[in-house]
């Protein structure tokens, strides 16, 4: 899923800081769910979606098979 996040982040012509000060939290833990190490919390996703425009969650993983 880490390739995900990176993917809808330059998709929507965003930095990591860019969508981490929208998201309130530090551009490290962006490039941590980037890298793999870390996963999104819940709510975090929430927020997530509804700056990506993603209605489902489906979105995300085709997505992620397309990238596969």
């Amino acid at each position: 899923m880490s390739n995900v996040y990176k993917e809808f982040r330059k998709k929507y012509n965003k930095t990591q800081e860019q969508l981490a000060e929208e998201l309130e939290i530090s551009q490290s833990v962006i490039s941590d769910w980037e890298k793999g190490n870390k996963e999104p919390s819940i709510d975090t996703l929430r927020k997530i979606y509804k700056i990506f425009d993603i209605e489902d969650i489906k979105e995300i993983l085709n997505e992620n098979n397309e990238k596969q």
